[in-house]
């Protein structure tokens, strides 16, 4: 669930962050067709602690939603992240996993740490994990890839 925070408005769309803003500023500038928040991708997510009711199972799952922030017109789905939380890793994890067919790449603010006492940053997590990355916007390379049927 979302934070009641500011929301920050550009051509009529509010947007949740900052970050967000200048990101759908950089892809107007660079007049890249996007639309912002447009899908939903539904996963499974493992509920810790969690025991089925009906048959005592143990490993249950709940279903949530995931919705990235920029769609841009060549298939290429942003999430924009300021701070990337152990939850927002987890979701990443499981979006990918449930979804394989999505190109969901991933833009930080900064490249900060994981947590406070880890040596991995940002950048390590997504590399480790198979997604692509990059610091602070967009890459040319990403708005200039073609479509993919």
């Amino acid at each position: 669930m979302r934070s009641l925070s500011k929301v920050y408005s550009y051509y009529n769309t509010e947007y949740r962050s900052k970050f967000e803003l200048n990101t759908a500023k950089f892809l107007r500038k660079h007049k890249v067709k996007f639309s912002y928040e447009s899908t939903s991708y539904a996963y499974k997510d493992k509920v810790l602690k969690g025991v089925c009711d009906v048959c005592g199972n143990k490993k249950i799952h709940t279903m949530r939603s995931y919705t990235p922030d920029f769609f841009l017109s060549n298939g290429i789905i942003i999430e924009t992240k300021g701070l990337f939380t152990a939850a927002n890793r987890k979701t990443m994890v499981a979006v990918m996993e449930q979804h394989p067919d999505i190109d969901l790449r991933l833009v930080f603010m900064r490249n900060n740490k994981i947590h406070r006492k880890s040596t991995m940053r940002y950048a390590d997590w997504a590399s480790k994990n198979g997604f692509k990355y990059s610091i602070a916007t967009i890459p040319d390379e990403w708005i200039k890839e073609p479509i993919d049927d």
